[in-house]
């Protein structure tokens, strides 16, 4: 598993972009929320961007599993990336989908996928120093889902924040994990030999 992710750094630096990118768009549209007219192109343009986003990030994350990848290490990261892929072709094929709807997908998406995450950081921790960083973005993305169902009223301009604050945090910690695991492609091969199996 690690060697799977130092070889495939750029991949969560990728998603650290699409992730702040998403953070951008959320907390630009905040203030046109409460129109009508204007909230609804915003709202169209939102889940347009979060399902092709997610797509890419997706499909990104599936082919790094599965290329160059020794059998039985790879499924954490494949589910991790069918599950983002799965959220973005929902997002996209979705007929005149409301905010609570994207809502429920993004927050569903975040639930399961921070579940993954805090598997895929425990696996990885004999090996870097700075898994926390995973295991804090998978954490996150549990307290987010879970907090964001007992917490949200309804109000728009809050889902924006919510979902903008959640965004901007998961890229911080997928990026700083990315430039650790790119520092470490010089032992690469050392950490190989000491990697767990599975």
């Amino acid at each position: 598993m690690i060697r799977i992710l130092i070889k495939n750094w750029w991949l969560l630096a990728l998603r650290a972009a699409f992730a702040l990118l998403f953070a951008v768009l959320a907390f630009s549209l905040r203030s046109t929320a409460d129109s009508f007219l204007i909230g609804e192109f915003a709202m169209a343009n939102l889940v347009v961007i979060f399902g092709l986003l997610a797509f890419v990030a997706g499909l990104c994350t599936m082919a790094a599993a599965v290329w160059d990848s020794e059998p039985d290490k790879w499924w954490l990261l494949f589910l991790d990336g069918l599950g983002i892929c799965a959220a973005g072709v929902l997002a996209i094929m979705a007929k005149s989908m409301t905010l609570t709807a994207l809502i429920h997908i993004i927050v569903g998406w975040a639930i399961v996928m921070g579940f993954l995450e805090v598997a895929i950081a425990l696996k990885v921790r004999r090996h870097i120093p700075d898994e926390w960083l995973l295991l804090l973005a998978g954490l996150a993305s549990i307290g987010f889902g879970l907090g964001f169902i007992l917490a949200w009223s309804g109000e728009m301009r809050a889902a924006f924040t919510w979902l903008g604050a959640y965004a901007a945090f998961s890229a911080s910690c997928m990026a700083g994990l990315a430039l650790r695991l790119r520092s470490l492609r010089t032992s690469i091969h050392h950490l190989g030999k000491t990697e767990d199996p599975g």
